[in-house]
């Protein structure tokens, strides 16, 4: 199968799923809020498709449809602080998991990966319950803001400053999944037999981290970044509340209270289309580097191959030459 035909089949594929869950969706959240709804449930679903482009439709409760001009720019004013929050967690969680787990793969067992490895998954074995306290008591006591403020507070320095803590709180899972994937995917390439290969050669460990280790690195985090983006964004409500952010948490309850229930959809759609997308993105990227990988692992067995044959000639051409 070419990539054009593999791509198109995931595409279809997952259009399909965001077609059903969507429809899933709407039927749970119009069971749940039928107070405002006045038609059937088809109706009312195919309702929502057509006022997709006009804002989600409109918003049932007075007080709210004065102060928002319609379902997408409420979600989004909520939204906007937890999309901050994750994809700045996310990112970090990246750079940081990855410098932990190559020091951790590269110095298997020794007393710098022990030490690594204690903080990690002593860090994690904690529960957040306890760990938010501590954490809100070191903000207290170095005059950090302990719960959210938004630019239009104190200014954008001061929204940074209250984040640290929130992301610091999330990261910790996120970076231990990382650090791990990282560290055990350089312990098991090195007994790959074209690593062993690559050694045999000379190549240096920089040159064989370039060529090979990154790759195999980069194809295991795309192959779990959905498993992590699922589990940081699910913690993410529990730490709004606790750091008070205005955002997916807060929403949630406000409308599911107001039985908003075109605002709720807003949200089930973007969050779809996002996870949906996000999976899309690294699936493929996943597969495209497992061949890679694939094809310069043959390589290497030709390249040997090669070698051998080219060997066995000149040692046959030296013993014709000794007759």
């Amino acid at each position: 199968m070419n990539f054009a035909k593999y791509l198109t089949k995931k595409i279809f594929l997952l259009a399909v799923t965001f077609s059903i869950a969507l429809f899933l969706g709407y039927v749970f959240f119009f069971l749940l809020l039928n107070k405002t709804q006045t038609v059937s449930i088809l109706e009312g679903f195919f309702l929502f498709l057509n006022n997709l482009s006009k804002g989600f439709g409109q918003l049932y409760n007075t007080t709210i449809a004065d102060a928002f001009s319609s379902p997408l720019t409420l979600f989004w004013n909520y939204y906007q602080w937890s999309f901050l929050f994750v994809s700045t967690t996310l990112v970090i969680s990246v750079l940081v998991g990855l410098t932990i787990g190559l020091v951790m793969g590269y110095k298997n067992n020794k007393s710098s990966d022990l030490i690594l490895s204690f903080f990690v998954f002593g860090a994690i074995a904690i529960p957040t319950f306890v760990l938010a306290p501590i954490l809100i008591v070191v903000a207290q006591n170095n005059d950090l803001p302990v719960m959210f403020l938004k630019p239009s507070v104190l200014g954008l320095n001061w929204t940074i400053a209250s984040l640290i803590f929130p992301i610091i709180l999330l990261l910790v899972v996120p970076v231990s999944i990382i650090s791990t994937i990282t560290k055990n995917t350089i312990i098991k390439s090195y007994t790959e037999s074209y690593i062993v290969q690559m050694q045999a050669n000379g190549m240096s460990t920089t040159a064989i981290f370039r060529k090979a280790i990154f790759k195999n690195i980069c194809t295991n985090l795309a192959g779990n970044a959905f498993g992590i983006l699922i589990l940081v964004s699910s913690f993410s409500f529990i730490i709004e509340r606790i750091f008070q952010i205005p955002g997916q948490s807060l929403l949630l309850i406000n409308m599911i209270e107001s039985n908003e229930i075109n605002v709720l959809l807003c949200f089930l759609f973007f969050k779809l289309l996002i996870f949906l997308l996000f999976l899309l993105l690294f699936d493929t990227l996943s597969d495209v580097w497992n061949n890679l990988i694939e094809e310069k692992t043959q390589g290497w067995y030709i390249w040997k191959h090669i070698k051998q044959r080219s060997w066995l000639n000149k040692e046959r051409k030296n013993a014709e030459t000794r007759k």
